[in-house]
């Protein structure tokens, strides 16, 4: 009769074996939050695709404009201005892109409401 010879798989404590649940718990939650992310961006791209094709805008175009609406990025590389720095707001540098010449202030009447 043959001997039954039985090899020994890796064993792990049970503490190990929840470290590695707990590990593996904590890797899926990151990359589903990173998943989700994503496809909220797509999602608020082809939102903002129909909204531009509904107000008449040429295909190419609000395709353009939609990637230009939906243009997220990421805030974590940016430097940061040193604590003791003042920006004036009516800074030109103070906000990217809109100074006097491309920001048209106009005055509110009592029965326009802010949006």
């Amino acid at each position: 009769m043959a001997e039954n010879i039985r090899t020994t798989p890796l064993r792990i404590r049970p503490s190990e074996y929840r470290s590695l649940l707990l590990l593996g718990d904590l890797l899926m939650a990151v990359v589903s939050v990173f998943a989700s992310l994503y496809v909220w961006r797509q999602y608020n791209f082809y939102v903002i695709l129909a909204g531009l094709l509904a107000d008449g805008v040429a295909p190419g175009r609000a395709e353009q404009r939609a990637r230009i609406l939906n243009n997220l990025e990421p805030q974590f590389g940016q430097k940061r201005r040193p604590a003791n720095s003042r920006v004036s707001p009516w800074d030109s540098n103070s906000v990217a892109g809109h100074t006097a010449k491309n920001v048209k202030a106009e005055p509110l009447s009592c029965r326009q409401s802010v949006q």
